[in-house]
């Protein structure tokens, strides 16, 4: 902060801790430090001496949100586990294809269009049980703010919204152990000082028990099945002086999924940065990071003659370095640059015994290199008026060993068209592109509680989540650019009202946006995207579309807080290639999997005292669309089935009520334990939400039936406990 000489009255803030005001005597540079105590109770009423300094309305950001994890953790939950992931989509502009889903989709976007940042290492798979968990464990998150438009020119390789999680830095005073019992997993996370004031430890895991679930299934193969889950959390700071600060954290994660006695599929996360703040001088600060990201899965087939394994993983290296720079208290400078090398193996197959009928398969692996650099300035042109722009340099490389395949021309590539075969060696460069990234936001506050905000940005995508389910499954694969897929180019343009009412008590906005992206991918009909070592045959690029317009209304504390929102939006394809076998519905836009036009939902938590909660979640959105057959002939015997156009109907609407009571600990400010018990059902209900449809045609024409994956309610208690 950088202020004249003189007398001030600071008030610090953070969600969760106990409000602070000092008196400072400012006469030359210099630090200042503050300890805060948790806050223990919420008054259910505040009465502000001065203006409170409102984000929503001052700050040039827009089309962002900042997750409070406490308010998470009171939210009803599947099974009592919270969930940070599931929560994001009662937000407006964020949607998921349904229950059991991993991921989720923003403002039209795939799911592999979000970049999952922990501690600025990706997380490509941000689920577990095949999504009916979140990797993030609650109790390890500090912060977490979802980017879904004017994104800050320091994020870059996704085209639809940026995740940036953080965890926790360790108590630096005194041990804390804190856990939980659940249904289907427990958790416990212990977290203290090294030197008191200068290091402090974190270290957090989770375990699952969810068999005895599976067990009461009625479907014979579900209840023969097995399905587990662990992760671990870690984090280490030091402070060697004033001006320097060391992180060390990490996160590793491991799921099993044993279906019936024949199929068993594990994925893995593993995670590790490390990152150092210096502090040049007031107006210059600094950090580097180094990260490492590790995902992998593993697929064994159990049953004879069928015994195999098959193997795909992906590797990430990054380094980065980024400055900010405070030449005045309404200027901010942000500049920087990084390098990130990706080596993907795409797959390999080999028989686990010599009986087996399995042939093996060995896709050749994939090297890239993105770089990236970037400048951004956000200048307070006046009280009314503050303006963001920057400029961001991207530039990608795929390289050897690898061989690359010649197609002949004007026709659709297939393996019968290839022409010519060239090759290439270790470092030598087969695809290469480049591209600016522009950002700009602008705001204009035309009274003290509203303001106009107005955003605008493009990004650049290198590497593709490929998939050709509605709702993808840790068994997709990624897929860099190369000589034949394209990077995706994304452009957003969006504008928003925001107000605030009773004295910030209240919050609304309405946003609109309109995104084009270029290069989207689409497979085929009857693609074969898993371990096909000619990808470029089976996947088709054109163009993308979506628009939209977002409503919310926060109320913020008091007895009653919470949020509702609602969000109008489409999602479209367009792949008009120059033979028809190289477009789809004949060239004409056609709805996204992911094209949800209309979504509501509501969330509100009631204090009916200082130790007594009760939470409500209501969800409603349009069914996703799909593709039907409309008829079905047989030759020599084989029903085959002949199909719509692509994604021409909608499943039915989706709608669904969760409930939860807390039960909170005793008040006294100074204790040694504390304890809560939540109670809450998932599904009140009952409503058997259709998550696909399915057709059969032993009839001798097609007849639909709908899958439900929670068609009842699930009760679940928890409980929560903290040592201090």
């Amino acid at each position: 902060v950088t202020l004249p000489v003189g007398v001030y009255h600071v008030r610090i803030g953070a969600i969760g801790w106990e409000e602070e005001l000092k008196e400072v005597v400012l006469n030359s540079d210099g630090s200042l430090k503050i300890e805060m105590f948790e806050e223990t109770i919420q008054l259910s009423e505040v009465t502000i001496t001065d203006v409170a300094l409102d984000r929503n309305i001052s700050s040039v950001q827009m089309s962002a949100a900042r997750l409070d994890i406490k308010a998470v953790q009171k939210m009803p939950a599947f099974l009592g586990e919270v969930d940070l992931v599931r929560s994001l989509i009662l937000l407006p502009g964020v949607a998921t294809v349904g229950e059991g889903s991993t991921g989720f989709n923003v403002r039209g976007g795939s799911v592999g269009e979000n970049l999952i940042l922990l501690d600025d290492a990706p997380i490509f798979n941000s689920a577990h049980l095949f999504g009916f968990f979140s990797v993030f464990n609650p109790d390890v998150v500090k912060d977490a703010t979802l980017y879904k438009g004017g994104i800050p020119a320091r994020y870059g390789g996704r085209i639809s919204s940026m995740l940036d999680v953080t965890q926790k830095e360790g108590n630096s005073k005194q041990f804390n152990v804190r856990g939980g019992i659940g249904m289907v997993s427990s958790r416990l996370l212990v977290e203290g000082p090294f030197a008191k004031d200068r290091s402090s430890f974190l270290i957090g895991g989770r375990v699952s028990y969810t068999d005895w679930v599976i067990r009461k299934i009625e479907d014979v193969d579900l209840r023969n099945s097995s399905a587990q889950f662990y992760d671990f959390n870690v984090k280490i700071n030091h402070k060697f002086g004033e001006k320097d600060n060391l992180y060390i954290s990490g996160y590793f994660s491991n799921d099993q999924f044993s279906f019936a006695t024949d199929t068993l599929i594990t994925w893995r996360n593993n995670n590790a940065v490390l990152k150092w703040n210096h502090l040049f001088n007031p107006k210059l600060f600094s950090s580097f990071t180094a990260a490492f990201t590790k995902y992998d899965y593993i697929i064994e087939g159990q049953e004879s003659p069928n015994l195999f394994k098959s193997e795909y993983d992906i590797t990430y290296k990054n380094f980065k370095a980024d400055f900010s720079f405070f030449p005045n208290v309404n200027h901010q400078v942000d500049f920087g640059l990084g390098t990130i090398l990706y080596d993907f193996e795409p797959g390999r197959l080999a028989p686990t015994d010599p009986s087996s009928v399995i042939k093996p398969i060995d896709v050749e692996n994939e090297k890239s290199l993105e770089s990236s650099i970037y400048v951004n300035d956000e200048y307070k042109v006046s009280q009314r008026v503050t303006i963001s722009y920057g400029l961001r340099y991207s530039f990608f490389q795929n390289m050897g060993p690898g061989e690359v395949l010649e197609y002949q021309e004007d026709v659709p590539k297939s393996p019968g068209s290839v022409v010519d075969t060239s090759f290439f060696s270790s470092g030598k460069v087969i695809a290469d592109y480049n591209g600016l990234e522009p950002r700009l936001s602008f705001r204009y506050s035309l009274f003290n509680n509203s303001s106009i905000k107005l955003s605008y940005n493009r990004m650049k995508q290198y590497i593709h989540l490929i998939s050709n389910t509605a709702a993808v499954s840790p068994i997709d694969i990624w897929k860099t650019s190369d000589k034949y897929i394209k990077p995706q180019t994304g452009d957003q343009i969006a504008l928003g009202y925001f107000r605030n009412f009773s004295n910030n008590l209240i919050e609304t906005s309405i946003e609109g946006f309109y995104k084009l992206i270029d290069n989207v991918a689409e497979y085929k009909d009857g693609a074969e995207l898993l371990l096909n070592e000619n990808l470029e045959t089976d996947l088709l690029q054109g163009e993308g579309r979506s628009y939209g317009v977002e409503f919310l209304v926060r109320k913020k504390s008091g007895r009653l807080s919470g949020w509702a929102s609602y969000t109008y939006s489409r999602s479209e394809r367009k792949i008009d290639g120059p033979t028809s076998q190289e477009q789809i519905n004949s060239g004409q836009y056609f709805p996204a999997n992911w094209d949800i036009p209309h979504n509501f939902s509501i969330t509100t938590n009631y204090k009916f005292t200082r130790r007594y909660s009760f939470s409500v979640n209501f969800i409603y959105n349009q069914g996703r669309p799909f593709t039907v057959p409309e008829s079905v002939y047989r030759v020599n015997g084989v029903t085959i089935s002949n199909f719509s156009d692509r994604n021409q109907d909608r499943i039915p609407d989706f709608h669904r009520l969760d409930v939860s009571f807390t039960v909170d600990g005793n008040l006294k400010r100074k204790k040694n334990f504390d304890a809560n018990w939540t109670f809450s059902v998932y599904n009140l209900y009952g409503r058997k939400n259709p998550f696909s449809v399915y057709f059969d045609n032993s009839s001798g024409s097609p007849q639909a039936f709908q899958l439900s994956v929670l068609g009842r309610p699930f009760p679940a208690i928890t409980y929560n406990f903290k040592f201090m």
